[in-house]
């Protein structure tokens, strides 16, 4: 196997894993949610983000002389960031200014870029094509989404699908299936992950 492989590989295990524990801690995070606010959600989404972030990094072995701290750089919400979140510091945005950039203690490269758009497709695809564009040092990437009727729901996963066609790496894609006139806690979550073009894993399944 070749370094280029290995790296895909590990990229390919560590998004399956982001994608199922982010997936089950957003709905904990949600299910007392009684509100209707996009802006509220946002705000748990960025949260859960970091912490299924630290959750997977607290289980990485490290010498005992390595910093365990987080580092945040955000398009937003920075202050939010700093208040809601444990032993994390925050910056602005390196390079193409993403929502989140989460790395890990000493680690030069993010092991998380993430873009979360709830209000329409047409700004959602803009964002999920500027973390296409990214260029591709995190370890993983994900995109979080509103869809507000259940029989959209495939549809979009296979548009969003085609945008990966020529993307080696593969694509975090959260689905909200949050409902027009409902809070979110009756909202349901769904993972995939999108690469050249397939769907390669589902928590649906």
């Amino acid at each position: 196997m070749t370094e280029k492989e290995k790296q895909q590989k590990h990229k390919q295990v560590e998004s399956e894993k982001f994608a199922k524990r982010f997936t089950t801690n957003l709905k904990d995070e949600i299910s007392n949610m009684e509100t209707k606010q996009t802006s509220k959600v946002t705000g748990t989404i960025i949260k859960t983000a970091i912490a299924t972030t630290q959750q997977i990094d607290a289980e990485r072995q490290y010498p005992s002389n390595t910093s365990r701290e987080t580092h945040v750089h955000a398009d937003k919400r920075k202050d939010f960031i700093e208040e809601e979140t444990s032993n994390t510091t925050t910056a602005p945005p390196r390079g193409n200014p993403l929502d989140l950039q989460v790395t890990c203690g000493n680690d030069s490269d993010p092991y998380l870029n993430l873009e979360s758009e709830l209000h329409g497709n047409k700004q959602a695809n803009t964002d999920f094509n500027k973390l296409l564009k990214e260029p591709s040092d995190s370890t993983v990437s994900a995109m979080v989404i509103r869809i507000k009727s259940e029989k959209h729901t495939d549809r979009t996963i296979n548009s969003m699908a085609k945008k990966t066609k020529n993307q080696e790496n593969p694509v975090c894609l959260t689905v909200l299936k949050w409902n027009n006139n409902t809070t979110v806690d009756k909202a349901g979550v769904r993972t995939v992950i999108l690469q050249q073009g397939n769907t390669t894993y589902d928590t649906a399944e």
